[in-house]
């Protein structure tokens, strides 16, 4: 049986699925690499089958991606529990024996890269878990960091781009709700705490380290966990809602990103063509191969007369 998700799963589970390079800057800041923001990002698959005792039953990540040769495996937490370095070891178990290779009677096994995102924590609430494996041969033991919400102002999160991290950023203020409900000061410091990440947002996309759809979907996921976590406390609720803006649809955003891909697609074909003309290919015979019309070939000769392309 698959594990019953709640809704700031299925915000992750969003997050990563449908702006997957966010996920980079997490990995460099849990586990201290230096990947570059273009970094091509591999999704692997996050459904895996354990033998428990005499329980079968499905377990499912919540991201395990790879960056060149290395994978990393992150799970999102709401509540701190004692149950996490178990769990993130049988995660851990099943990725390293699906990637395992043997060889001369040996099995290679190498383990992901491992950690945690803790959405609550205590001041209790350890910087990293650890598991000591002991067997025939020798013993090792690999640790798994834990980064907290709590750590992270609107300045640590843009200043490392943690892009990622703002939909969780409500958090921060979870013990102040009842105190905002009651509180207009308190709860005007909030919206302008909003205010300025859509601001910081806007800011972000205007020098191209974001594109729209991106924000769209970073906005929409904000949305989504006022929704839930402040499901109790009506006036924090609608003021973070008012403040990110009306809703934008699911399939509103997923045109952004639809138009942006094939146009995408359509300046490389373009390139294509006039790269093929450049070699002494027939105009015909280039158009053909690149899968352009007339129309769409003049408008890359043009650009590329304008040095556009």
């Amino acid at each position: 049986m698959a594990i019953i998700g709640t809704p700031y799963d299925d915000v992750f589970h969003t997050i990563v699925n449908d702006c997957g390079h966010l996920t980079i800057s997490v990995v460099n800041e849990m586990f201290q690499k230096k990947y570059e923001l273009t970094e091509e990002v591999t999704f692997l698959k996050n459904e895996h089958f354990l033998q428990n005792q005499a329980q079968e039953g499905e377990k499912v990540t919540d991201s395990c991606v790879q960056l060149q040769d290395e994978k990393y495996h992150v799970e999102c937490q709401s509540t701190p529990d004692g149950s996490m370095a178990e769990r993130m070891f049988e995660y851990d178990s099943c990725i390293a024996l699906e990637g395992s290779e043997l060889e001369n009677h040996v099995l290679d096994i190498k383990f992901p890269h491992s950690g945690i995102l803790y959405l609550r924590s205590t001041s209790g609430t350890p910087d990293r878990l650890a598991v000591r494996l002991h067997t025939t041969g020798d013993d090792a033991t690999y640790y798994m960091p834990i980064m907290k919400i709590k750590d992270y102002d609107l300045d640590k999160i843009f200043h490392k781009e943690l892009y990622f991290l703002i939909p969780f950023y409500l958090f921060t203020f979870e013990n102040r709700f009842a105190k905002m409900e009651s509180d207009e000061e308190q709860l005007g410091m909030l919206k302008e705490e909003y205010a300025d990440i859509l601001k910081r947002l806007e800011a972000v996309v205007s020098v191209g380290r974001m594109n729209e759809f991106t924000k769209w979907c970073i906005i929409e996921m904000t949305r989504k966990v006022a929704e839930n976590l402040a499901v109790n406390f009506e006036k924090v609720r609608k003021g973070v809602l008012d403040v990110m803006g009306g809703r934008i649809l699911s399939y509103e955003a997923k045109d952004i990103l639809f138009k942006g891909r094939q146009e995408g697609l359509q300046e490389k074909a373009m390139i294509c063509y006039l790269n093929a003309v450049g070699r002494g290919m027939s105009h015909e015979d280039a158009m053909a191969i690149a899968e352009l019309t007339e129309e769409q070939t003049k408008k890359a000769l043009d650009l590329r007369e304008n040095g556009k392309i």
